[in-house]
């Protein structure tokens, strides 16, 4: 059976999921959005948040991997990232 694998792979997955909640709670440093220029947030936010050790919240993409968002976020012509 793969029952014990299939465990051991969901508590892997819930472990690091709350490893990035406890970087990010408190933490405003690492909830970026992708904003417009009028500073109002965006779609892309969901669209650029990395789907490896990240999660939304508040309207923000909680992540610790904020290149790769920043990086997705600016390919938008008019749109910026911003954290905080």
């Amino acid at each position: 059976m793969h029952l014990p694998s299939l465990s051991v792979l969901v508590a892997l997955a819930l472990g690091s999921h709350s490893v990035v909640a406890q970087n990010c709670r408190g933490n405003v440093s690492s909830m970026w959005r992708c904003l417009r220029s009028d500073n109002t947030n965006s779609g892309y936010t969901t669209s650029c948040c990395p789907r490896t050790n990240s999660f939304m919240e508040n309207g923000a993409c909680c992540t610790t991997n904020w290149s790769a968002f920043q990086s997705c976020c600016s390919t938008h012509n008019g749109y910026f990232a911003a954290n905080g």
